[in-house]
């Protein structure tokens, strides 16, 4: 497809019909932003600094000028000609302080996630270019043009850091096990407008709305904060996508919809302080941060790395990322050093998180380890069933399959 064709179809009568080949392009929720035009001056200025400037690149260039593509997991955006002349006149004045263009790359986009800067760019070769993908102080070339480059990229509906997936030695050095196909699914399944799973957004409201101390208009009486919401951000979209990471349906649905909930509240000697980590947190940082939160380096003898912390507060709730297919839970027990596996999918622990307020220490009543007649198990059972609502005890206790089940009903 040719650079002209595929900006003819991004004029379509639709505003944004696809290109042939293209299936993402007409996803709902996209913004548009047309080329605008170059400045005479700009492009005689680009031409005076680049003489060695390949024919093709120019006039693509112009043709794409400041044109912005945006959906709700990702973007395209192009240089600007006016952005790229002013580049290059700083340069000429300070030639050390851009890395790039030291190196004779040219940038023609970029986008930055969590301090990994990503840049496209353009090296002269011979009287033609090359694109090159910059990530930090990486290199990598890519095996296709101007033209190919934005039609695959519309492809993946701009999710960020996606040529990793098509330069092979970008692949190979990373490790990454993924492909462009598989992407594009990917991507296509987290733009579709469905949601499967639970309704997050419900459960909250309706936890909300059935304990009026947890109100955020009461002060003093308790204090609900919810930060997220929106659709995936395209940070999270590079995480799961592009680093490998096969996130359960279940995991990847809540943060869809909640991507960082706080609980914090405090009410006749029960308390709530509580914190999910974000998905960015999860599945982007660089290291655990179990061993800055705790203190520890290691736990139950496995290295602190293949474990998050999921929930923070009182006693922090662990989730175990070595096991992808089942991603289990633990408690930790200060006391003890050591960890108590929940016995509640991803799913179960969230629900019960929003219907019994995140009081504390709930997460002890389907942990293992933890003997159900003693005075703290006790306790706690006391603090569930002041905050949660009746007709919810029998569900929030169904599920445990805990071998003392006859003595945590009885103690409700």
């Amino acid at each position: 497809m040719s650079l002209n064709d595929l900006l003819t179809a991004l004029r379509g009568p639709s505003g944004l019909g696809p290109p042939p080949g293209v299936a993402l392009a007409a996803v709902a929720g996209c913004e548009y932003l047309p080329p605008k035009k170059v400045a005479r001056a700009d492009l005689q200025a680009l031409r005076d600094l680049l003489p060695a400037l390949p024919d093709d690149l120019r006039d693509g260039l112009v043709a794409v000028n400041r044109m912005r593509l945006r959906w709700p997991g990702g973007q395209i955006q192009l240089q600007a000609i006016k952005a790229l002349v002013d580049a290059l006149v700083r340069h000429v004045a300070h030639p050390t302080q851009d890395p790039l263009l030291r190196e004779g790359l040219l940038p023609l986009a970029c986008t930055s996630h969590r301090g990994h800067h990503v840049h496209t760019c353009a090296r002269f070769v011979e009287g033609s270019y090359e694109l090159v993908l910059a990530l930090d102080r990486k290199r990598w070339t890519l095996p296709f043009r101007l033209e190919e480059y934005l039609a695959l990229a519309i492809r993946c509906a701009g999710a960020p850091l996606w040529p990793l997936l098509v330069a092979e030695a970008a692949r190979r050095e990373l490790g990454l096990t993924g492909s462009f196909e598989a992407l594009e699914r990917e991507v296509a399944g987290l733009l579709v407008a469905t949601s499967p799973g639970v309704d997050w957004h419900a459960e909250l409201a309706q936890a909300v709305a059935g304990r009026a101390w947890m109100r955020p208009e009461r002060p003093g009486k308790g204090r609900l904060l919810v930060d997220g919401g929106a659709p995936m951000s395209s940070e999270m979209i590079a995480a799961h996508l592009i680093l490998g990471h096969p996130v359960p349906a279940g995991v990847l649905n809540f943060y869809r919809q909640l991507d960082g909930t706080v609980l914090s509240w405090r009410r006749d000697g029960l308390f709530a302080d509580s914190r999910i980590s974000g998905y960015m947190d999860l599945f982007w940082r660089k290291e655990s941060l179990v061993a800055k939160y705790l203190g520890d380096s290691r736990l139950n003898g496995r290295p602190e790395g293949k474990y998050r912390v999921l929930v923070y507060g009182e006693y922090p709730i662990f989730i175990d990322m070595a096991a992808l297919d089942l991603y289990p839970l633990y408690h930790w027990n200060y006391s003890e050093r050591s960890l108590h596996r929940i016995r509640l999918t991803f799913d179960e622990y969230m629900l019960r998180f929003m219907r019994c307020g995140a009081v504390q220490r709930w997460e002890r009543l389907f942990a293992d380890g933890f003997a159900a007649d003693t005075p703290v198990q006790q306790d706690i059972l006391r603090a569930v069933r002041t905050v949660c609502l009746d007709q919810e005890l029998e569900s929030f206790l169904a599920p445990t399959a805990r071998a003392d089940r006859r003595a945590v009903a009885a103690a409700l």
